[in-house]
């Protein structure tokens, strides 16, 4: 953590009055005089990097933070879940450009994971994080001393930046520490927890999950009460929505259900569902969809996910079987986000829009998951089940979608498998098997089983072969948590304890 003061110092430079120097020695950096300012220091560099579309994934934009040669977030997030599997074909490819080799370490959820197959790398995404934090802080703290600014003004860079701050700690604390569990949250390591700017030149420890989720909730709630009732350029821009949003999530994740329901009426009233059951054109997970309430960043499926017509698709990724049964009769989705190669009958997500991020998107879709789940979780099922039958009303041809009945244990899992199904390949089915297994209303742990393939000899869409599978065992199966970056484990003197994770066999 101390290479990081770095980049907070910088930041809180560029913010103390040394205006003249910094001119003269870049013409990129400026003097802070007002809220614009601050605000153009968060749009530059505390949200979440966008790129030019790209389709190739390369070995050096996987371990880059540049914002000019990287932008992809957590790309292996993708990998590791039950909804993918590996798709290998033909001859060998480039290595450095194949998704199977570049992420296989994730895929077989390695001890160290920042591997690209040929070499290990400094985990991108830790550094990336704590930068954009840095950057919130130094933000945060500066904003109020422009007293001279409308309040609304202050309000607005305030907002995003408490917002953007709780996104980021929110991925750091579902990547690197172990899921939400009120038993045991006050105890388990977290990620460090730093919310202010000023250089501190310590050793850096953990902070509990506990204390990391409740900085979360702060800065959410912070965020909404900033933003609230105002509107934003376009859908780029953190607003209160977008806040309500993902409070709402966390409030899931930490089984803090009764407190949902309130949030999100202001959601339901002002965005729609989009009806991609009449129309399979209509925008869906895009910029221009009736769904979108915030996204930032780009979007990297269609870099993992290919078939062998692609020249980087003979060793990629493709759904899972199990996931593409969970898709029945007249199910628009499977057809609308995802596509099948008719060379190998193979299917694939897509990216339905380049500036629509896998990561960072949030969707009316997504609060009537997380508001059906809640209900149900407190004892109203009929509301629970109306809203379930609103989305897939949307999703599902007349014909087939039938009627929600299910009550107790079988509605939770029916909440569950929509879940799944809507928000596939959208950052959330990782973190959301970490969460069920230790949800304390109905728990749910599986193990997962990613088959292992070798090239062949044969044509680019002969399948590859089988050489068995590599498994990981239920929660609280240790490699359930990413490792915690070497260098920072060094730096911080042994301050920083490192997560424990077994070596991946093949069977």
């Amino acid at each position: 953590m101390k290479r990081y003061t770095i980049y907070i110092w910088c930041f809180w430079f560029l913010l103390s009055g040394c205006g003249d120097f910094l001119e003269e020695q870049s013409q990129d950096l400026t003097y802070a005089v007002n809220c614009a300012d601050l605000e153009e220091l968060l749009v530059g560099n505390a949200y979440a990097y966008g790129l030019p579309a790209s389709k190739t994934l390369t070995s050096a934009a996987l371990k880059s933070t540049d914002p000019k040669t990287g932008g992809y977030y957590f790309p292996g997030l993708h990998v590791m879940d039950d909804d993918v599997t590996a798709n290998v074909f033909g001859q060998e490819q480039k290595v450095s450009t194949q998704p199977y080799s570049l992420l296989g370490a994730f895929y077989r959820w390695d001890e160290n994971t920042n591997h690209d197959g040929s070499s290990e790398y400094d985990d991108p995404n830790w550094i990336r994080l704590y930068t954009h934090i840095g950057v919130t802080n130094a933000v945060l703290s500066k904003v109020d001393e422009f007293t001279e600014e409308p309040e609304a003004d202050r309000n607005r860079v305030k907002g995003q930046a408490l917002f953007l701050r709780a996104y980021y700690y929110y991925f750091l604390v579902n990547l690197y520490a172990k899921p939400y569990s009120a038993i045991t949250a006050d105890t388990d390591l977290g990620v460090p927890l730093k919310t202010f700017a000023y250089v501190d030149d310590r050793y850096w420890g953990r902070a509990s999950v506990d204390s990391v989720y409740h900085q979360i909730v702060r800065d959410l709630q912070g965020a909404v009460a900033c933003l609230e009732g105002m509107e934003m350029k376009n859908r780029f821009w953190a607003n209160e929505d977008a806040a309500r949003l993902l409070l709402g999530r966390v409030y899931c994740y930490m089984g803090k259900w009764e407190l949902v329901p309130e949030l999100y009426e202001k959601l339901f009233r002002k965005y729609a569902l989009a009806d991609i059951v009449a129309d399979n054109k209509a925008p869906y997970i895009s910029v221009t969809s009736p769904e979108l309430i915030f996204t930032m960043g780009q979007d990297c499926r269609e870099a993992i996910f290919k078939g062998p017509s692609n020249s980087t698709g003979t060793s990629a990724f493709g759904i899972s079987s199990e996931l593409e049964q969970l898709y029945k009769t007249g199910d628009a989705r499977l057809m609308v986000r995802c596509s099948t190669e008719l060379e190998s009958g193979r299917i694939y997500p897509k990216r339905m829009d380049p500036y629509a991020s896998d990561m960072f998107t949030l969707r009316i879709s997504e609060a009537y998951l997380n508001q059906a789940e809640a209900l149900a979780m407190t004892g109203d099922e009929a509301g629970a089940r109306a809203l379930i039958q609103q989305l897939r009303e949307k999703r599902i041809a007349a014909g087939n979608v039938g009627t929600v009945t299910e009550s107790g244990e079988q509605l939770i899992q029916f909440i569950r498998e929509e879940r799944r199904r809507e928000l596939c390949f959208e950052g959330h089915r990782w973190f959301d098997l970490r969460r069920y297994a230790v949800c304390p209303n109905y728990p749910e742990s599986k193990e997962i089983r990613h088959i292992s393939y070798v090239h062949t000899s044969g044509s680019k869409y002969q399948p590859g072969m089988n050489e068995g599978y590599y498994l990981l065992d239920a929660y609280p199966a240790k490699n359930w948590v990413l490792p915690i970056p070497a260098f920072d484990v060094e730096e911080n003197q042994g301050r920083l304890e490192q997560n424990e994770r077994n070596k991946s066999i093949l069977y």
